[in-house]
Formats: structure tokens, sequence, C-alpha cells
């Protein structure tokens, strides 16, 4: 087990997993000089009282965080999705690129429904957020619901947190590299089309 008491410790970190813990307010960006406001215990291959393990667990005490890794098997997203009952979030993560995740999970919506996050291992980064409740999405393609609802606000929403970025806003940073590599990913789902 890890314990991370100091924002210095995150450093340590992949970049994904930082992101992770900045995503769901785990970071404590506002107690950068003190510490962290709640220590995060971080734990490897936690055995589950059906027998099955978690490949990792992140926890401050308010709320839990379930990773399941693979390298290239498909059934990182199943067992990300029976994970759901026992954690406010989970992530499936995986050694492909951000387009190879979006595709598959193009043809697989059920996983989005149930609130199960992406992480691209290959990529470094936060594809999908997991979602505390399962989202009540409709049954249509990931393409449709998302790529296709991207329009100029949205190129020039991306320019400006870019430009956030480049000032040194963090937050801006990290939405920036989740919400327009989705932008550019969609462009190339969509030219593939």
């Amino acid at each position: 087990m890890i314990v991370l008491r100091y924002v210095e410790d995150l450093f340590v970190l992949a970049p994904w997993l930082r992101e992770v813990l900045h995503i769901h307010g785990m970071d404590a960006p506002s107690a950068r000089l003190s510490g962290l406001e709640r220590p995060v215990r971080i734990e490897m291959h936690h055995r589950m009282p059906d027998g099955t393990e978690v490949d990792l667990i992140l926890t401050n005490g308010l709320r839990t965080i379930a990773i399941e890794l693979k390298d290239t098997s498909t059934r990182v997203f199943d067992q990300a999705k029976a994970r759901k009952k026992w954690f406010d979030y989970v992530y499936a993560a995986i050694n492909w690129s951000t387009h190879e995740i979006l595709s598959y999970l193009a043809g697989n919506t059920d996983i989005l429904e149930h609130g199960v996050g992406a992480i691209s291992l290959r990529d470094n980064i936060v594809v999908v957020r997991s979602t505390k409740k399962p989202s009540k999405i409709p049954k249509i393609t990931f393409f449709n619901n998302v790529c296709d609802k991207i329009g100029e606000d949205t190129i020039e929403y991306c320019e400006n947190l870019r430009k956030r970025c480049d000032n040194g806003d963090e937050d801006a940073c990290v939405e920036y590299r989740f919400e327009c590599r989705i932008v550019r990913m969609c462009r190339q789902l969509r030219d593939k089309k």
C-alpha cells in the first residue's frame, strides 16, 4: 500500500493516474501549501469479498476509485463493469491508443452506460471519465452520441483552454488534454467513416 500525504508525492505517479486523482478531486489543488486535505491510499491487487481481485484501488475516505489494468485484453472492460457495484468510480486501463479505445467504445456503448471510464496506457491519458452513477444515455453509438455534436463552439472552447493552459492554469491543462483529445480523435474517426 502507498499513502500519499503531500502534493509533491503525486509526482511519483504516472500522468494518467495523477489525472484520475485530479478529475475526482483527490489531489486537493486548494491545499497545495499544507499537503493533501485527506491522504490518498493506493492499494494494488486487493481481494474482494467475492474472491475476485481489483488491480488498483484509490481512496481518500470520501470516495473510492477502482482501476482494472490489462495489456491488450478487452476483458478489462467486463471486469471494470463488474466492479462498479463496489466503487464510486471505475476505470478500465488498457495499453491501446486513444483511437483504438474510442473505436472499441463505439461498438460497445454499454460500457459507457455503466459509468466505466477508459484510460489509454499507451497515450498516458484518461480517454473517458468515469461517472458516479450509470448514465442514462440512449443506446446509440458513441460516435453519434459524442462526435457528431462537435461544432465550431467546441473548437473555439478548446482553443481558449489551450491559451489558459499556456498561461499556467493547471485545471485548464487537464481539461484541454481530455476534451480536446476527444475532438481530435472524433475528427479522425469521422474521416475514416
